[in-house]
């Protein structure tokens, strides 16, 4: 019997008449359990570790990129998580972000706002909605990576500086993250979603899926990436 079980049978013991109450406050009992075995988890981690700080950095993984290569290491090893063009990272945090919006933001806006709409009707409304968010989103970061000058000035690219490098990977990543995010809940949240619009879904997803392993074996070819951008203006616009 794990503690939301035994809370709920206590309470339910005392309580017979009153079950809503009593799941409440098992529910309560139990989230205040799991936030206080976090806190515990963190502190116990933390505190170990600082135990023996410097021979772990002698062996630690996120030495810098020469080091890693000289040890026959692979430098992607060297990216720290936190750097936006690590692409698990940003997967990760734009995938939750966007599962909080369309989970529990938008459909209190559609209530609120379409509250005479059928249960099917709000699904697509908050759908809609998050498709606007994400690819409007994902546009402007784009434009503000210089991606624009890309597909109307490509000659820009072909000598690349350091910056521009680090835009094109970052624009990519956070590109295929959005939009994959966005089909994938839209795909989860619709379940009245016509044939036509679950194809097309499922064909963006699946070009998505391709698009970085193309342009990793096309060396990073400029004018793929051109011809990617462009292409992801019909999701976009």
């Amino acid at each position: 019997m794990n503690s939301l079980q035994f809370g709920t049978f206590c309470c339910w013991t005392k309580h017979s008449n009153a079950l809503p109450g009593c799941l409440e406050k098992a529910t309560l009992f139990t989230a205040a359990i799991g936030a206080f075995s976090a806190l515990a988890c963190t502190a116990a981690g933390y505190v170990w570790a600082g135990r023996d700080q410097d021979d772990r950095k002698e062996k630690a993984l996120h030495q810098s990129a020469c080091i890693l290569n000289q040890l026959n290491f692979d430098e992607a090893l060297a990216i720290a998580p936190w750097n936006l063009v690590s692409p698990p990272w940003i997967a990760c945090v734009i995938f939750i972000v966007g599962l909080i919006v369309r989970k529990y933001l938008l459909p209190l806006i559609t209530n609120a706002m379409y509250y005479d709409l059928t249960d099917m009707k709000k699904e697509k409304v908050s759908n809609y909605m998050l498709e606007i968010l994400g690819t409007t989103a994902a546009l402007l970061l784009l434009s503000l990576l210089g991606f624009w000058e890309l597909l109307f000035e490509p000659e820009a690219y072909l000598d690349l500086s350091a910056d521009q490098a680090y835009n094109l990977a970052l624009g990519g990543n956070i590109l295929i993250c959005m939009f994959v995010t966005t089909y994938l809940l839209e795909l989860a949240c619709d379940k009245h979603m016509r044939f036509g619009l679950v194809l097309h879904h499922w064909t963006v997803l699946g070009l998505m899926v391709l698009t970085l392993p193309a342009l990793y074996k096309l060396g990073g070819d400029i004018y793929t990436f051109r011809a990617c951008f462009a292409l992801s203006l019909y999701m976009s616009t």
